[in-house]
């Protein structure tokens, strides 16, 4: 987003608001050293054992920003995201899938939004996927806050279909994800930081990347939630068997979130590795960049992503890719990309099924590696043209126009290479 947002508006000042400010102040200073890099007003917890606790802060956070606000006492603040927000000209909620659901934690993104309408300012909700509703306050809370925006933009046509039947009043547009426009290293850099991982490719290996994460299985209750994931465990502790002793696969394991000891998904790559138990199974544990990610899975043969965006990237380098969709969110974005076939649900999930989806692939190889230049340049240019409508609609809402370059389009369609 930052990439496509400097595209098309050079001299916007740009302030981003993290969970985790230290990290990615230094992260991003690989891509933009103008930009500023603050602590979000409400911090997710980290810790479930502190659910209660973490509950608490975000109710007194938002009663005390609330009331600041209702007092025009925001220029006095010491707290540097809330008087990002006053300053700003327009707030841009990014890309994710923080909207509906069941998760009473989705209503802090959600307070952010309503804090800049309290402040007067446009807002513009971009590259968003929309999950169904299954909470009831969740539901209300997030129709209102929708309400209130003046643009938003999907990341599949899923999502806009589901809007639509939610009654919500602002423009809304399906784009893409933002992830498709990210840059990507020479693939000879994913080679090379393989090797430097003990992942040495030799003449006629077989490579199969493979994302896990531990999911929560919402669906779910008690013994029934501890059962589905085992499940998922140990389709997955198979899976890797299969290809391990039946194709002679080389497998590794790619961190595609490291954000918490509860969403760290280096800790099941090692749980599932570790039962495996083959010395051709390999668990990549450093901090990789996104763009460094995206060269290693570019090397491989096959691609099996629970997370959505290790199967972006995958996708993006032409790797035949089978997804396993935790929210609808995967199954849209896989449809985008004329992959619709090759997706399992992980609440059904079964051994058998994955090995028929390994079996397709593979004999559709061919097939799936000419088709996807295409499609992934269709949605590229529908992450383009999301870039654009934010571009429009501040124009529109008043904010000063900016020229876009006239060899932008061609620049942004092109091979990305940093």
């Amino acid at each position: 987003m930052l990439y496509a947002l400097r595209k098309y508006i050079p001299d916007a000042e740009i302030t981003i608001l993290s969970h985790t400010p230290d990290i990615d102040r230094v992260a991003y200073q690989r891509y933009d050293n103008k930009v500023q890099v603050f602590r979000y007003l409400l911090v997710p917890y980290r810790d479930y054992s502190k659910k209660l606790a973490s509950g608490m802060n975000y109710l007194l956070s938002v009663i005390k920003y609330t009331s600041l606000v209702k007092l025009q006492k925001v220029k006095t603040l010491t707290s540097n995201a809330l008087r990002a927000y006053a300053n700003a000209d327009v707030v841009i909620s990014a890309g994710g899938g923080y909207i509906g659901g069941y998760r009473l934690g989705n209503l802090g993104p959600l307070y952010g939004i309503h804090l800049a309408k309290m402040l007067r300012k446009p807002v513009i909700i971009w590259a968003v996927s929309i999950e169904p509703f299954t909470n009831i306050i969740v539901e209300k809370t997030t129709r209102h806050v929708l309400n209130e925006v003046d643009l938003i933009i999907t990341r599949e046509e899923l999502s806009v279909d589901y809007l639509k039947s939610l009654g919500v009043r602002p423009p809304v547009y399906s784009g893409a994800d933002a992830a498709f426009l990210s840059p990507v290293l020479p693939i000879e850099e994913g080679d090379r930081l393989l090797t430097r991982a003990n992942v040495h490719r030799q003449t006629g290996d077989f490579l199969v990347g493979v994302t896990a994460r531990n999911c929560y299985f919402p669906r779910y209750q008690g013994n029934e939630r501890k059962r589905e994931a085992n499940n998922y465990f140990t389709v997955m502790v198979n899976t890797i068997k299969y290809l391990v002793s039946e194709l002679n696969a080389r497998v590794i394991f790619y961190p595609q979130v490291i954000f918490s000891p509860s969403n760290d998904d280096r800790i099941i790559s090692r749980k599932i590795a570790a039962a495996v138990d083959s010395d051709r199974v390999t668990v990549l544990t450093e901090d990789y960049s996104p763009e460094q990610l995206k060269a290693m899975i570019g090397c491989m043969d096959l691609f099996i992503g629970t997370r959505m965006h290790s199967n972006i990237f995958s996708a993006s380098m032409y790797v035949p890719t089978i997804a396993i969709s935790y929210e609808k969110k995967t199954e849209g974005i896989m449809n985008m990309l004329g992959l619709q076939d090759y997706v399992l649900d992980i609440n059904t999930l079964k051994l058998e099924d994955m090995i028929g989806k390994i079996e397709s692939t593979l004999a559709n190889k061919t097939k799936i590696k000419e088709m996807l230049p295409q499609t992934v340049s269709r949605v590229r240019e529908l992450a383009l043209n999301s870039a654009e409508l934010v571009q429009q609609c501040i124009t529109t809402l008043g904010v000063p126009p900016f020229l876009v370059p006239p060899t932008m389009r061609d620049f942004l369609l092109s091979p990305m290479v940093v």
